[in-house]
């Protein structure tokens, strides 16, 4: 299958996302908020892949967990939080 990009995200990021989605019939993809700046929806529209972003909720800075840091990957988080922990701060966030 070939994969059709948008000319300026042309990266082996971004074809590697879409092979590993394809690959794995997954049809969403979700990332932070920041991957506003660097992914166009359209290009995994292009693969029928839903791309979608976590935003997080204001309420978050006033959470018990003082040392978490909003902009850590998932993984950091998971390793940090464990999984309930991370089940919980998810709560904490917007699907847009």
């Amino acid at each position: 299958k070939t994969l059709k990009l948008l000319p300026k995200l042309d990266t082996r990021k971004v074809i590697r996302i879409i092979f590993i989605a394809l690959k794995e019939n997954a049809d969403v993809f979700i990332n932070s908020i920041g991957g506003r700046a660097i992914y166009e929806q359209e290009t995994f529209q292009k693969h029928n892949i839903d791309f979608r972003f976590l935003f997080q909720n204001p309420l978050l800075n006033q959470s018990p967990i003082a040392r978490y840091s909003p902009n850590l990957s998932i993984i950091h988080t998971l390793m940090h939080f464990g999984k309930a922990g991370t089940m919980n701060l998810l709560r904490e966030y917007t699907l847009m």
